[in-house]
């Protein structure tokens, strides 16, 4: 067994053993990260859209207090 091999199937990281044959390990494939990425581009899309309509009520909001 080559030294690659070895330091492939068993990594210590800051002292907890990684067995990358371990079944539980979660593998993060291409599909993964593209959801992630369309999952989190919706998200902030979603919030900026918010931010923007609270910050136009509160505009108007202020605008009506002013002329009153």
């Amino acid at each position: 067994m080559s030294l690659a091999l070895k330091l492939c199937e068993s990594v210590n990281v800051k002292g907890i053993g990684i067995n990358f044959s371990d079944p539980n390990i979660v593998v993060t494939t291409w599909d993964d990260i593209r959801f992630l990425v369309v999952f989190t581009g919706i998200v902030c899309l979603v919030a900026g859209f918010v931010i923007a309509e609270i910050r136009h009520y509160l505009k108007r909001k202020y605008e009506k207090e002013k002329e009153a």
